[in-house]
């Protein structure tokens, strides 16, 4: 009995005093929320996510799509976090929008400052804040890549626009060859496939009034769930100029069977007025079974595209492996018309 009290003061002896390769302790992650000033004094809340044992890494900035969740919701806070072993060596950054709580998981509950204040506009000045103050960060050592989905890629193709020197983006569900009034009139609104032809004339003009009323009034006031500041930085941004002008290598991803939330001809528009325009550094894989989200493709398939994702940024060729099984080899790029012309 003496014997076993003694291997059990040992044993906790150890522990404390950090004796025994059995007892070391591994890398712990550390998680950061901040709130820093914009230039008008209002807040700009932040997360990191990185390993205590990286004392200087690269930056990979996940863009959040649309909606009002917090950047700390269950699902959203777990994409593409740090795991001990390969690629360990960066950190997550991620942004909660304004007027949202980091926690909320209603993509739905927005609030006023949220309606007042956001766009993805405004989204892209706020990470560029982000960005400028974190560069005296003594973890990071200035290389940044970039996710982005749906609205996040849609934030993500400004962003590497404006910022230099982005080592590599992927921009999923955005769309981009296609404006978002194009979208409107010609898939989703006013289609000759869901408007009975002598209805399309009047659809037209009505979608066509409500474009003008948000010219003209980008106000914080609700319509169609959402601020017409918001709609207005979306409606008609055309992507190809600006990454038509940039080298940053781009991984677009697009589900086939995406119509209501980003049309996929409008991603394979994208990708030809890119290559026409002379864009090198492109990768496109569009997944025959996938929707808006990876979800739509069951949780398995959806973390090999995650982590495909991740291994492509890094530059690390498993991710070919992944995209040879899920990605379309020869997807259809020549049909981009939308259904009001067929």
């Amino acid at each position: 009995m003496r014997g076993k009290l003694l291997l059990v003061m040992w044993l906790c002896a150890a522990t404390v005093m950090g004796a025994g390769p059995s007892f070391a302790q591994g890398p712990i992650l550390l998680q950061d929320t901040h709130v820093i000033k914009d230039i008008e004094n209002r807040p700009i809340t932040f997360h990191t996510e990185r390993f205590d044992t990286v004392r200087s890494g690269p930056i990979l900035l996940v863009i959040d799509g649309s909606g009002c969740g917090g950047a700390l919701r269950e699902g959203f806070s777990s994409l593409l976090r740090p795991a001990y072993g390969r690629f360990a060596n960066y950190a997550k950054l991620t942004l909660t929008k304004p007027g949202i709580d980091p926690q909320s998981a209603s993509r739905k509950a927005c609030t006023q400052e949220y309606r007042e204040r956001y766009s993805l506009d405004s989204a892209v000045l706020d990470h560029l804040r982000v960005l400028q103050h974190l560069r005296s960060a003594e973890w990071w050592d200035g290389r940044l890549f970039v996710w982005g989905w749906s609205d996040g890629g849609d934030i993500g193709a400004r962003l590497i626009s404006y910022y230099p020197n982005v080592e590599r983006a992927m921009l999923g569900a955005q769309g981009g060859g296609y404006t978002m009034a194009q979208h409107m009139e010609d898939f989703w609104e006013c289609p000759k496939d869901r408007v009975a032809p002598e209805k399309r004339q009047e659809c037209l003009e009505d979608i066509r009034g409500w474009f003008e009323e948000v010219r003209e009034r980008p106000l914080a006031s609700e319509g169609r769930q959402e601020s017409h500041k918001l709609w207005r930085s979306r409606l008609f941004a055309d992507l190809v100029p600006l990454l038509a002008d940039d080298t940053t290598p781009l991984l677009i991803m697009h589900g086939a069977k995406d119509r209501d939330n980003t049309p996929v001809e409008s991603a394979r528009l994208l990708i030809t007025r890119l290559k026409e325009q002379g864009h090198e550094n492109l990768r496109y894989c569009e997944i025959p079974e996938m929707a808006h989200g990876m979800s739509s493709l069951g949780r398995e398939a959806a973390n090999e595209l995650e982590q495909a994702t991740l291994a492509w940024l890094f530059d690390d060729p498993s991710a070919e492996n992944v995209f040879e099984k899920h990605c379309d080899p020869d997807p259809p790029l020549d049909q981009i018309a939308p259904p009001s012309a067929l």
